[in-house]
């Protein structure tokens, strides 16, 4: 079997204990002088890597050399006797499952460097909790058990957290990220891991936001903590804003984030992803004002959505060049007494 089919095979059953992965050659077999060959011209090709790590390396790149080939060059040697060319095939071999290791290394280095420097954005999963339990009838379920792992002492051990749950359509859903990982069966109940691209959750967070009718600003009741605005009424301007870029005949989204504007009738001000998150947050518990007197503001906002549409779709020169492209809807209009 391939050693990664091995690993494969124990990373499906869902192991939650160190395993090691041995392969066992034969004395006196013509596999033992195929590794042994296979080491030696992998510490040529490779003598910058840390001797620490070779082994760890050695398996990785003789994981990435197919079997078949393995076998050809097999059957052409002989225990004890190992001609110059088959020699020579042998590093061949090698130095294409190195560059095929190198290759993924890299891009699997950068992609990391990539996504970690993307912004994770503001919210987290207690305002996904909080929306799922007010808008979509999701009560609080039963803590479920995940077995992670992390290092100690150069080994391995796993470590259980308790993380809490969701139950929404008859299903559980655990609130928290799992990490890739399956959390315990909860009174014979699978747990899924919980996501705003979950069918469940995307149906329901399109119906709250497209609106079957026109309608106008909202007028908000202040709630606390919004010193910082000042006492007088003000707006609250906030827009979805889609990003996307074109390759060949497709169009691939980047990235889609809220930007919000505080406006008063001095001055418009665009808020930081911190301060947006804060004042949506405070906003989200606020009472309607059931029959408020028509703002100045209003008129104000009115002209100032369409003039901030228009700034937040048109690209910049960078983005016509690299043919990015940005779609934008006014998601929240909002008067704040």
């Amino acid at each position: 079997m391939e050693l990664e089919q091995r690993i494969g095979r124990v990373h499906r059953f869902g192991s939650r204990k160190t395993i090691i992965v041995d392969t066992v050659v034969a004395a006196g077999s013509r596999e033992v002088d195929m590794y042994r060959i296979a080491r030696e011209k992998l510490h040529l090709i490779a003598r910058q890597i840390d001797p620490d790590q070779f082994e760890q390396l050695f398996s990785r790149v003789m994981s990435l050399v197919a079997p078949e080939e393995l076998e050809g060059v097999m059957d052409s040697m002989r225990a004890g006797l190992v001609p110059p060319s088959v020699s020579d095939e042998i590093g061949m071999l090698v130095k294409r499952g190195y560059e095929t290791w190198r290759t993924f290394d890299e891009e699997y280095k950068a992609n990391a460097e990539r996504i970690q420097s993307v912004s994770a954005g503001e919210a987290g999963w207690s305002d996904v909790s909080n929306f799922l339990r007010r808008y979509c009838g999701a009560e609080d379920g039963p803590g479920a058990n995940l077995t992670s792992f992390t290092f100690v002492d150069d080994e391995i051990i796993d470590v259980d957290e308790l993380l809490p749950t969701l139950q929404m359509n008859g299903e559980l859903f655990i609130c928290g990220d799992a990490g890739g990982l399956a959390p315990d069966v909860v009174a014979g109940k699978t747990v899924r891991q919980l996501g705003l691209n979950l069918p469940e959750v995307a149906t329901a967070i399109r119906r709250l936001f497209q609106a079957e009718r026109i309608c106008g600003g909202g007028y908000l009741n202040r709630p606390s903590g919004l010193d910082q605005y000042g006492t007088d009424p003000f707006g609250v301007l906030s827009f979805l804003r889609q990003t996307v870029r074109y390759e060949s005949d497709r169009a691939a989204e980047e990235r889609l984030s809220l930007t919000s504007y505080v406006v008063r009738l001095t001055d418009t001000v665009e808020l930081s992803p911190r301060e947006q998150a804060d004042l949506l947050r405070r906003l989200v518990d606020a009472s309607r004002v059931q029959n408020p007197i028509m703002s100045e503001l209003e008129d104000v906002m009115i002209r100032l959505e369409q003039e901030l549409s228009h700034k937040l779709k048109r690209p910049s020169d960078a983005d016509i060049a690299e043919r990015v492209r940005h779609m934008v809807w006014p998601v929240a209009s909002l008067i704040v007494t």
